[in-house]
């Protein structure tokens, strides 16, 4: 079996999902998702009260939400709950996803399974009965996956040999560590350190000893904001770290999507900090993507006017971009990261072993950041992209180790002259200005950050060629490498809806746009005061006319 692809595991309650998906997750050292869990801290009910209170159809639409985010993760073990498997479209995407396991075993068995467990079933409230009907109604379903394994007597140890031979897969030997890379961000008010490692999450706890903990004999208590995928691949590993280590921690669930960064949550937040005692001396750490990293920034920030903060970025394009500057932010229905503040973490911690479990399209979402610190001031870093294309798709360790450090080391130096966006830092807009008006205007979750940066690459590349600036071969070498990596080249949107999402960009200086504009590949100049129509004009570059189809 392929590495890239996720082992997942279907069947009837009791049939062993969660206990073989543990121990074969274990010995292949790969993350254990279970979808019921995913359900159930996503709406933060267990699964007998949402069936009570909302009923099995409102259940059935969230566990194929659910299952359908499952199946995009990589190198994953997943347990799905006993009816994920029947709905025809969360069965195509689980196939898709891996090689699906049917684990079977007799009624006899799995009856007597169950009754030692005190979990309550809402399928199973009539006792066998119950059980007996399921199985009549799964069963050949259950059928289609790619293998069916009996449980019937078997040990997990048992299970996993038969499984192993039948697969071919091994338990996995640990790699090689690369060296860690240290940078050094230097603000007006604070240096901090960004350390970039294969594997640094096992080691989080020693390293919040080392820094925080030297001068004093209490340790402080941390709040760990996360989301539920990202507390299934790591974070569970991380929080047993943590404990390990004496540290007090309490785990804030935010549901995932951009969606979920505003207000109303960021309340919610404040009022767990405040219910559970947290003051200035403890620690937020922000474990996830840019809408972990942005939300835990915004809490830390204006929690208690400050408290400490360390980011985990578990995304490419958090790890080389959002973790880093201090930008931190939630949406408004106006428009997004209208309200936040710049407040600079205590560290951010890097670990490049996660990126091969993102899906292909949350990767491509980071590699747009990648590629616009080349083309604003790494000429050296555009033509690594150039020369490493297939080791850059295949997330190659070394090429990842290349890429993130040289970009985090970019990040640092700019905002170490310009820290809060006065001058320079505004250069890191590249792509970015037409970009939030195209996910604004398209809806925010329906267009990717990094696509939408990508057509903005695009689009503020033209208008720069328009303007004289950029020679089309520059602009032609930048579309060919967005092409390379499949970036989309258009997108459907009305550019006339777009105008007026840029109208409020929060970039926007006294009344005036101004734009970073790639005036050659390795420089970018900012420019204000462009004519509306040629703006208008960019915007249709990158849009889908009525004789052409989306790519």
């Amino acid at each position: 079996m392929s590495l890239k692809q996720n082992l997942i595991f279907i069947g009837l309650s009791g049939s062993g999902k969660t206990t073989v998906g543990k121990y074969v997750s274990e010995n292949l050292g790969l993350p254990f998702l279970n979808t019921d869990v995913l359900i159930e801290e996503t709406l933060g009910e267990s699964i007998p009260e949402i069936f009570s209170q909302k009923g099995e159809q409102a259940f059935r639409a969230v566990e194929r939400e659910i299952v359908g985010k499952a199946s995009e993760i990589r190198k994953a073990v997943i347990a799905t709950g006993g009816g994920a498997w029947i709905h025809p479209e969360s069965r195509k995407l689980l196939k898709e996803s891996g090689t699906v396991i049917y684990l079977t075993c007799s009624l006899q068995e799995l009856w007597s399974r169950l009754q030692k467990t005190a979990e309550k079933r809402p399928l199973l409230q009539k006792g066998f009965v119950s059980l007996e009907k399921l199985h009549n109604e799964r069963h050949k379903i259950y059928e289609e996956a790619h293998y069916v394994l009996d449980t019937t007597g078997k040990s997990p140890e048992e299970i996993w040999q038969e499984l192993s031979q039948k697969l071919g897969i091994k338990k996995i030997k640990k790699q090689p560590r690369l060296p860690r890379k240290e940078i050094t961000v230097e603000t007006t008010g604070k240096s901090y350190p960004v350390l970039i490692e294969s594997g640094i999450r096992f080691n989080i706890g020693t390293f919040l000893e080392e820094k925080f903990c030297s001068a004093v004999r209490k340790k402080p208590r941390l709040f760990l904001i996360t989301n539920p995928f990202v507390k299934a691949i790591c974070g569970e590993v991380i929080l047993q770290d943590l404990h390990d280590r004496g540290f007090k921690t309490s785990c804030f669930i935010l549901p995932e999507g951009e969606q979920h960064k505003n207000l109303d949550w960021v309340r919610v937040a404040y009022g767990q900090l405040a219910q559970e005692g947290f003051d200035r001396g403890d620690i937020i750490i922000g474990l996830g993507g840019g809408v972990i990293g942005d939300f835990a920034g915004f809490v830390a920030a204006t929690y208690m006017r400050g408290m400490s903060l360390v980011q985990v970025p578990t995304t490419l394009l958090a790890q080389v971009d959002a973790s880093i500057g201090g930008k931190t932010a939630v949406n408004l229905p106006e428009g997004k990261n209208l309200v936040g503040a710049f407040y600079q973490p205590d560290a951010v911690l890097v670990d490049l072993d996660l990126l091969q479990h993102l899906s292909d399209h949350h990767y491509r979402q980071g590699l747009a950041e990648c590629i616009k610190y080349g083309i604003l001031g790494d000429i050296e870093l555009f033509e690594f992209f150039e020369k490493n294309i297939f080791e850059i798709k295949s997330r190659n360790p070394k090429s990842l180790h290349t890429i993130v450090s040289k970009c985090c080391l970019n990040k640092a130096k700019i905002v170490a002259e310009d820290e809060k966006e006065k001058g320079l830092r505004a250069v890191l807009n590249l792509g970015h200005t037409v970009g939030h008006a195209l996910e604004a205007t398209v809806g925010y979750g329906k267009l990717g950050h990094g696509d939408a940066v990508g057509l903005g690459v695009r689009a503020e590349g033209f208008l720069s060629s328009r303007l004289g600036k950029l020679t089309s071969g520059s602009l032609t070498r930048i579309e060919k490498l967005l092409d390379a990596l499949e970036f989309p080249r258009k997108v459907k949107f009305s550019p006339d809806t777009a105008m007026t999402f840029l109208e409020r960009d929060k970039k926007k200086s006294r009344g005036e746009i101004r734009f970073a504009l790639p005036a050659e590949i390795g420089r970018v100049e900012i420019e204000g005061g462009i004519n509306p129509h040629l703006v208008k004009e960019a915007f249709q570059y990158v849009g889908v006319g009525d004789n052409e189809s989306k790519v």
